[in-house]
């Protein structure tokens, strides 16, 4: 008992002697090596955390969850991050301004010919945070993810350097340009663009898509829209498609596909894409935001998103709370997630919502669009929802089209995807004929903005035999452009395309094998520059 105390004591001495001697070692560090802040002129207050010299601090500040410290003590990527000095990039990636290029083509190339560049001519901006930058190398190589290409390397003069157009690398910041030869139009391009400076060195991935047509899409006040499926996996065959893609059964994932429906679209004077949203995290909102934003070409066009429910639209009750929850809290997540996006579309500064198959959807729609322009958020109160409310039943004097169109008054705009039902029996001709009295009738009557559409035909044989055929007809199909051009409201200026893609149901003007640019080339002389 006597010899357990004593040892007892003893390890209490030992661990207080340590204390001491830990607390001498603390101030001595303090009294010798503490900075005078006040003679500190670059200091930040930081998360103790975030301080790499420790021995250096008291243990009063020790005992603190922030300091006041140099800024030479702190971690550097947390500094550039949350205290940028001037002139400092906030930016983790050590390049800035990712090559871009502009491009000497043979003028008017078609699918047909040889899409060949004779000579490139690239400009760019390198920012190198690192220090002044001593040396840039550029390599690249051909890489088509739609179809079997060999790899191209292509080289630049003499060990592929770049020289500024200055002529002396001095800054940080240079200006390069500089040719070179056989690019071919249509196709996606890799490269790498390695960079270094007095101590460092780094590379970056960066890519270019030489455009196959210049882009008509700007030239005029008219929106042309065309709705846009981001839903097809690789080599799709279970679809009941009856024309063949001219890019083959692609995938939605396949990036050079993508900037090929861009520069295709642009080219053909279509300004703005109708994506198809079916929910969040779902295969298309993945594709929107993963693939289709983050294209090489998105800054040439401008989308909007088609609210589509999954395709169950005549099951949809707003006087059911389900259905008024998940319409709410999906338009929140559009204004989290899409209407801050350079390219969204403005209609009178608003931001549109396409509303696939409103006219089917019961309940109480006054009220639940009515909750969602009221929500939180930036665009809450800017919302052009546009109502698929068209029939050809509207143009009779009935009591029931009158409160019908008076019913209206709850969107700010009325358009339709297509007019093709069960129940008609006649063929594309009539159809197209039947629209000039539709289009009329809902210009003159409707209380709010009208948005008329084309479709060049539809075939659903394989994938939903019981809707009819309306066989194709390129001169009919000019007409009925014709006749939506006549009707476009006044200051509005805007019509719809039905479709670019709706390949299962035949009603799209992507280039097929069948039919080439065809439609596109329709699209170009009748709509463009409307």
């Amino acid at each position: 008992m006597i010899y357990t105390q004593r040892k007892y004591n003893a390890e209490l001495f030992v661990k207080a002697a340590i204390a001491l001697l830990t607390l001498v070692t603390i101030a001595a560090f303090t009294f010798f090596n503490a900075p005078v802040f006040a003679e500190e002129e670059n200091e930040v207050t930081v998360p103790i955390n975030q301080v790499v010299k420790m021995s250096k601090l008291s243990a009063e500040q020790l005992a603190k969850s922030k300091v006041t410290v140099p800024r030479s003590w702190v971690d550097q990527e947390y500094l550039e991050e949350h205290f940028p000095q001037e002139g400092e990039s906030k930016s983790k990636s050590s390049i800035s301004n990712i090559p871009d290029g502009t491009y000497t083509q043979k003028p008017e190339i078609t699918s047909d010919q040889n899409n060949a560049i004779e000579i490139s001519n690239f400009s760019f901006e390198l920012t190198y945070d690192k220090g002044t930058l001593l040396e840039a190398k550029a390599t690249f190589s051909l890489k088509s993810e739609s179809e079997a290409i060999e790899d191209v390397r292509l080289v630049l003069d003499g060990d592929n350097s770049l020289t500024p157009t200055d002529g002396a690398y001095d800054e940080s910041v240079e200006d390069f340009s500089y040719t070179t030869k056989g690019l071919k139009a249509g196709n996606l391009y890799r490269g790498t663009l390695e960079v270094s400076s007095e101590s460092n060195s780094d590379s970056i991935e960066f890519k270019i898509y030489p455009r196959e047509f210049v882009n008509i899409a700007d030239d005029d006040k008219s929106i042309i829209g065309a709705h846009y499926y981001a839903w097809y996996a690789e080599n799709w065959s279970n679809v009941g498609n009856v024309y063949t893609p001219l890019l083959g059964t692609y995938s939605s994932k396949n990036e050079e596909v993508v900037n090929k429906h861009i520069d295709w679209a642009t080219g053909h004077g279509i300004d703005t894409l109708i994506i198809t949203w079916n929910g969040k995290d779902k295969w298309t909102d993945s594709i929107i935001k993963n693939r289709l934003l983050k294209s090489y070409l998105i800054d040439e066009i401008s989308f909007f998103l088609l609210y589509g429910w999954g395709g169950k639209v005549g099951k949809v009750d707003f006087n059911k709370n389900y259905y008024r929850k998940k319409f709410k809290s999906d338009f929140k997540y559009f204004n989290q997630e899409y209407f801050d996006h350079p390219q969204y579309l403005e209609i009178k500064g608003k931001k549109p919502v396409f509303l696939w198959g409103s006219k089917v959807m019961s309940g109480d729609l006054a009220s639940v669009f009515k909750d969602v322009r009221e929500l939180s958020g930036k665009y809450a109160n800017d919302l052009y929802l546009i109502g698929t409310e068209m029939g050809f039943g509207l143009v009779k004097e009935k009591p029931w089209v009158k409160k019908r169109i008076k019913q209206m008054e709850i969107f700010d705009a009325i358009s339709s995807y297509t007019q093709l039902y069960h129940d008609f029996k006649g063929d594309y001709e009539s159809f197209v004929g039947k629209h000039k009295g539709l289009f009329r009738e809902l210009n003159r009557k409707v209380p709010v903005d009208f948005i008329p559409y084309v479709q060049p035909g539809n075939n659903a044989s394989k994938s939903k035999p019981k809707i009819p055929v309306l066989k194709r007809d390129p001169d009919i199909f000019r007409e009925f452009c014709q006749t939506a051009k006549e009707n476009v409201e006044e200051g509005l200026n805007i019509i719809f395309i039905s479709s670019w893609n709706e390949w299962p149901e035949g009603h799209q003007v992507e280039p097929a094998k069948e039919y080439g640019f065809k439609y596109l080339e329709i699209i170009k002389n009748t709509l463009a520059g409307n």
